[in-house]
């Protein structure tokens, strides 16, 4: 069985707009203090440039010069905000760039599963006005309102990370082994069969989850998209996210170079279209139908339980009358 899931968004747009207008998104004068360092996964702090109030330099760059020389630049530090109410999601500055990201989809919760990822992002940076960007409503009375057009003027999208479940562990194993010499990069665990590295087209990942299964990821971006005519509006319920961009992942998919295991994985995608937020509902919607009848059976049950008390007292009150009727006939 293939099941196919999302487990990441992520928007982009600029602090300064780069098409000649000079147009600022607006942030709060103290959004630093609102902000945390990015530190990388060995707990240093990430540092994506130099700056001497002239020039940026890369971190390569400011390695190569003097002590002398590089007393004068000073390092540019990425930041994050992370919101309290939307569980792993997260606002990042890095140079120009300003990412809104949310991760862990399908798995956190059913409500996050459920919900609209478009809905979601509106609230992660609903969250962050006014303490990290400025907010003005212009004379409106409704502050989301004032987010939503906001987002949906500044920030695009950039990435979003499509998830193909192999539930047969014996096939996913296969097909790992079978693509192992094709791929680009390769890792205990992780094959990196497309797009190592790389932040424009598509990347094609196969990993081995815990307790033996497998998983494909598919990153789509900008190029695919534009193809595609999908903004953040369109990236509603994981259904139709996984809809708008089934077909290209279809074609990723047949790509695949391997042996019978990769075939028969090829030929279960094509033909199977389960989703997981669809699989869900559908378990809920039975588990409740199943309640339900168990509930109905046992109102019956009850039903069935107070007719016969009814009944038996009906008995007995025919039983008292008739011996009442006796007696009165015996006293005449």
């Amino acid at each position: 069985m293939i099941i196919q899931a999302d487990d990441k968004i992520e928007l982009i747009t600029e602090k300064t707009r780069t098409d000649g207008t000079g147009g600022k998104i607006g942030l709060s004068e103290n959004w630093r203090d609102e902000t945390d360092v990015v530190h990388d996964e060995n707990g240093k702090e990430v540092i994506y440039s130099y700056w001497n109030g002239e020039k940026y330099i890369s971190p390569d760059v400011y390695k190569a010069l003097s002590y002398e020389d590089s007393l004068s630049f000073l390092p540019c530090k990425e930041r994050i905000f992370r919101p309290h109410t939307i569980p792993h999601s997260s606002i990042r500055f890095r140079g120009n760039s300003i990412y809104l990201h949310i991760s862990k989809m399908s798995f956190q919760s059913e409500e996050m599963l459920f919900s609209s990822r478009y809905r979601k992002l509106l609230e992660t940076f609903h969250e962050a006005r006014p303490n990290v960007f400025e907010y003005s409503t212009k004379g409106g009375n409704r502050p989301i309102e004032a987010s939503r057009r906001k987002l949906l003027n500044w920030f695009r999208l950039y990435e979003y990370e499509y998830d193909i479940l192999i539930m047969d562990k014996e096939l996913g194993r296969k097909v790992f082994e079978e693509m192992r010499p094709s791929a680009r990069k390769i890792y205990s665990t992780t094959l990196y069969l497309k797009g190592a590295g790389e932040k424009q087209g598509k990347t094609v990942k196969m990993y081995l989850l815990q307790k033996g299964f497998y998983k494909i990821e598919i990153t789509f971006r900008k190029d695919t998209f534009k193809k595609l005519g999908l903004d953040i509006r369109k990236m509603t319920q994981q259904e139709n996210c996984i809809e708008y961009l089934r077909h290209e992942a279809i074609g990723e998919i047949m790509k695949l170079k391997g042996g019978e295991a990769v075939e028969q994985l090829q030929l279960n995608f094509v033909t199977e279209n389960n989703i997981l937020a669809r699989i869900i509902k559908l378990e809920n919607d039975s588990q409740r139908t199943e309640q339900r009848l168990a509930g109905i059976e046992n109102d019956s049950q009850r039903t069935e339980q107070r007719l016969a008390g009814i009944e038996n007292e009906l008995k007995e009150l025919r039983r008292a009358l008739v011996k009442q009727r006796n007696r009165d006939k015996g006293d005449f």
